[in-house]
């Protein structure tokens, strides 16, 4: 049991460190809110592979399956305040706890934020704004508004959605 408490304690940790989300809108509005995907996701100098969970709410959640120190390790971001789950354990964290360069605090603050007007691109429906003082690339499905990519250069944060799907319930 020991041993179990200190593993936790050391993901938490590590969470910190790693430590958004916005229905679907009219084609070219992006869609921050109210989606689920998988996030391929290069921070700083780990590659994360995760489950990411925007509600319409606007919490997010991130279940992590890479790396696998982190597998079945699920955060969430409520906007106030961290949960970090492993095992059936949940533990909350006030948001002066949680760093504002982690991961989880990150995509929320480019997700949720109120985006400029994009331009439509090969790449998709590109949107180059700035939030909490960083600079971000967002790139949208043109069709659907849905997130296909972010990039917020500053925190080292490149992120690839894919298997994105609307938001239909909290098991998804």
């Amino acid at each position: 049991m020991k041993y179990r408490l200190q593993n936790v304690f050391a993901l938490l940790i590590a969470l910190t460190l790693l430590c958004g989300c916005g229905a679907k809108s009219p084609a070219g509005d992006p869609v921050t809110e109210g989606f689920s995907c998988r996030a391929a996701i290069r921070y700083g100098e780990m590659d994360i592979d995760a489950r990411l969970t925007c509600t319409p709410e606007g919490s997010m959640t991130v279940a992590f399956a890479l790396p696998k120190s982190l597998s079945g390790v699920v955060l969430g971001w409520n906007g106030t305040d961290m949960t970090l789950e492993l095992g059936g354990m949940s533990l909350a964290l006030p948001v002066e706890k949680v760093p504002e360069s982690a991961l989880v605090r990150c995509l929320a603050q480019v997700l949720g934020a109120t985006h400029p007007t994009g331009t439509r691109t090969e790449e998709g429906y590109v949107i180059s704004g700035e939030t909490e003082g960083k600079a971000y690339a967002l790139v949208c499905d043109p069709a659907t508004g849905l997130p296909v990519s972010l990039s917020v250069p500053e925190e080292g944060l490149e992120a690839t959605f894919t298997e994105t799907q609307l938001y239909k319930n909290a098991t998804e």
